[in-house]
């Protein structure tokens, strides 16, 4: 298979769109009725109706959303309709323009139930762009354009579609979900930009997205789009945003289920001095009864870094590091694995940096740096072979940096032009990494990698946000990146504790931010800053990043509960509270809120004040630090100390928990236990009249039920020997019986020498259980007949 052709198939199998749909569209101005999505043409200006039945849904083109395109630099539109084509289950509609020689088409296709749209110009000879929208409403709410820090609703922005740090785009993904009952996503690596409805395009978005123009145009009741190609393919589709998510999942690629120890706490400094550094980590989280998971040696470590700051040799300074892969085994003596930062970057040859020894045509990039060029298959074979040597030193993981930092729109590639592949690079990179971590632990790995994009979460099982200032602003940005970067696929993500660099790190400022990461799939503490060796910040600061951790691994069955559940339906793990409330307009502008799947509301603290406004969507709402009930459809105000924050569990809900704290069992949880053989702990709040359900990670199933009378019945289906419950019955029990036979009440300090017991804790109840069989059933009974 020669060149064009295995990067053509490569570009089809990773970024083209498993969309579904139905259409019967042949006339003008007419349609065949039919169920589903139906297009209907308009003569002049030429545009596509879509409808869902009789409703008009969007249209493709026309006043508010034109087709066009840039020839020498030159803006043209589309004008009239010249004729339409019908084969099988396609028509094909081409339309003249206003540059004489020059035509447009569409060619549209049903995909069991969307509409797939081909946009192309012909003859393509100096096109550098085309244009084009779908009309939307600027009252509707939008999610989508890949991971953004600045918003999460994205109506009225302009984003670039172009895998750019410099313009905080490191993970950027051309797709929609909209409340106008309608999202679309665009099949395409090309770079670009994208306009949501009233978006102006003035400084609030000005990022260069390289060479030529790709305007969006001035602002329109439309979603506009611009790339850098000759041809885009739009796949349009209806339903809620649930379904609208779900859809665009599988159509890029489901996420990848995560390795269990993916959610471990890594910990990491951004400059190392040797091995020595790595051991004391270990020693210093040990002392402090910290979990850690995972030891990550960041940059520098490649031959040359030290004396001159070089990377990209992906070989161990042996000067530094002599014996790696005995380093590497004396961390796993201790029980913890062992990651490696990586790069698709090599410094070119300048100074004491020696250039890249490797074929002609293997790299590309700029006066100041190499980059790989992962479109030529012998670059991509002789990129892996070197990563699969790192990983047969031992490294369990990869974090992958520095996808998005080299502007390769200029370029050649071996697949063609910088413009249509720039955006394919990070997805290359991630793949030959997974492939070089396979080759010898099969599924049993992990990743932490920056940039990313359609399809990458499908084949990376942990991704990370981007560079954070050391202030709450980009605390507050790494919120909204958490909950973007969800709805764009990457439901296993975390954030550097504390930030990266920049600003000024505070013992409260990390430790509030310890608190919102302890309720993401990765909890990683690092940077260059006094995260590094965060206990120097003072007792305080260790004591509220243990009460963070333990938070985390008290959460890691549910965590790794969503993200399984993410790899079937696409859901994401994190959640913008649009997603689950659509109708809510304060859900939407309380974008520093989200859930945790749709039981856990999180409202991280982002000042320094300890009083904060908490918005509480509708239904019933416990707070689980206080035990307190609160009604929702309003604020409160709610004041933090430093060992808690703003965390929720919404009345009917049941999710597995390992409670840590108070002490339940003799022998205690360990700090490392991510989970522990023959011990499982869950967390039910039943509303009356209602039945709650949750699955654990080893087969066992939870259903939790509450009577008018305020009786509370759990029942678990292959139960393990050791099981525990934090349950919030709807009215305060006065005894609780387990197959039967009651159990004693205690003080809280006494459970651990009980088999069986109960107590009463946080406005709740906390129980015990020994013993395993097929089934257990739980009841709490109501004082005074509830």
């Amino acid at each position: 298979m020669n060149l064009v052709r295995r990067t053509a198939a490569c570009v089809v199998a990773t970024l083209a769109l498993i969309v579904v749909g139905s259409l019967s569209s042949a006339q003008s101005g007419s349609a065949e009725a039919a169920p589903g999505l139906v297009a209907r043409a308009v003569a002049a200006p030429f545009a596509l109706e879509v409808r869902d039945g009789a409703k008009a849904l969007t249209t493709f083109g026309g006043a508010d959303a034109p087709l066009s395109y840039w020839a020498d630099g030159i803006q043209h539109h589309a004008t009239r309709l010249l004729r339409s084509v019908r084969s099988g289950d396609q028509t094909t509609y081409t339309a003249a323009t206003d540059e004489p020689g020059r035509s447009v088409s569409v060619t549209v296709r049903p995909k069991e139930g969307a509409l797939s749209l081909t946009y192309a110009v012909q003859p393509t000879t100096s096109v550098n762009a085309v244009g084009f929208g779908l009309t939307a409403p600027a009252s509707a709410h939008f999610l989508g354009s890949g991971e953004r820090t600045g918003w999460v609703d994205m109506r009225g922005t302009v984003v670039p579609l172009k895998v750019w740090s410099d313009c905080k785009s490191s993970s950027p993904s051309p797709f929609f979900l909209s409340t106008a009952g309608f999202g679309a996503w665009v099949s395409t690596a090309a770079v670009g930009r994208m306009a949501f409805p009233g978006a102006v395009d003035d400084t609030r978005f000005a990022c260069s997205v390289g060479s030529g123009t790709c305007p969006v145009g001035l602002a329109s009741a439309a979603v506009r789009f611009c790339f850098k190609t000759a041809r885009a393919t739009v796949t349009v589709e209806t339903g809620s945003l649930r379904r609208q998510l779900e859809r665009h999942a599988r159509a890029v690629g489901l996420p990848r289920a995560p390795w269990l120890p993916q959610f471990a706490l890594i910990k990491w400094r951004d400059r190392v001095s040797g091995p020595g550094d790595l051991y004391d980590d270990i020693k210093e989280l040990r002392a402090r009864h910290l979990p850690i998971g995972w030891i990550l040696l960041d940059n520098p470590w490649e031959q040359g870094a030290f004396r001159s700051t070089c990377y990209g040799a992906l070989t161990f300074d042996t000067s530094v590091f002599p014996d790696p892969r005995g380093m590497i085994r004396r961390i796993h003596r201790q029980g913890v694995r062992f990651m490696l930062w990586i790069s698709p970057q090599v410094n070119r040859g300048r100074g004491a940096c020696a250039a890249p020894q490797v074929e002609d045509g293997w790299m590309t990039g700029n006066d100041r740096t190499y980059e790989w060029d992962l479109t030529l298959p012998a670059a991509r074979a002789a990129y892996r072979e070197r990563l699969e040597r790192l990983v047969d030193l031992g490294v369990d993981g990869f974090k992958g940096d520095r996808g998005d930092e080299v502007d390769l729109e200029p370029n050649r590639l071996a697949a063609g032009p910088g413009t249509a592949f720039h955006n394919l690079l990070p997805l290359l990179y991630d793949e030959e990494a997974a492939r070089a971590l396979a080759s010898r632990h099969g599924s049993q790995f992990a990743t932490l990698f920056r940039a990313f994009v359609p399809g990458s979460s499908s084949v990376l099982p942990g991704l990370v946000g981007p560079d954070a200032a050391h202030d709450y602003g980009g605390l507050r940005e790494q919120i909204r990146a958490a909950q973007t970067s969800g709805v764009a696929g990457a439901s296993v993500w975390g954030s550097d504790v504390g930030g990266y660099t920049g600003g000024t790190l505070t013992a409260g400022l990390f430790v509030r931010w310890a608190q919102f990461a302890s309720v993401l799939p990765i909890f990683e503490v690092g940077g260059d800053g006094a995260n590094a060796r965060f206990w120097r910040l003072g007792a305080g600061a260790v004591a509220g990043f243990r009460a963070a951790a333990t938070l985390h691994y008290e959460l890691v069955p549910y965590l790794y509960a969503l993200a399984v559940q993410a790899s079937r339906t696409g859901l994401p793990v994190v959640r913008p509270l649009g997603l689950d409330w659509p109708a809510d307009e304060r859900a939407w502008a309380n974008d520093l809120e989200f859930t945790v799947g749709s039981q856990l509301l999180v409202s991280p603290v982002t000042d320094d004040r300890a009083t904060s406004s908490v918005y509480l969507p509708a239904g019933q709402w416990i707070d689980l630090f206080s035990g307190r009930r609160q009604s929702g459809g309003r604020a409160i105000s709610r004041r933090s100390g430093a060992r808690d924050f703003p965390l929720y569990v919404k009345v009917g809900s049941a999710i597995p928990l390992s409670l840590r704290t108070p002490r339940i069992w003799r022998a205690d949880w360990r700090p490392d236990d991510l989970l522990r053989n023959g011990r499982q702990g869950w967390l039910a709040a039943p509303a009356r009249g209602a039945v709650a359900r949750s699955v654990a990670d080893r087969g066992s199933v939870l259903t939790s039920t509450a009577d008018r009378a305020g009786v509370t019945r759990v029942e678990v289906t292959h139960p393990l020997r050791e099981e525990q419950f934090l349950l919030y019955p709807p009215a305060a029990a006065c005894g609780v019986t387990v197959g039967g036979r009651p159990l004693p009440l205690v003080r809280t300090d006494a459970l651990p020498v009980h088999a069986a017991a109960w107590t009463r804790f946080r406005r709740g109840i906390l129980v015990k259980v020994t013993g395993g069989g097929p089934r257990l059933e739980l009841q709490a009974r109501p004082c005074h007949g509830g």
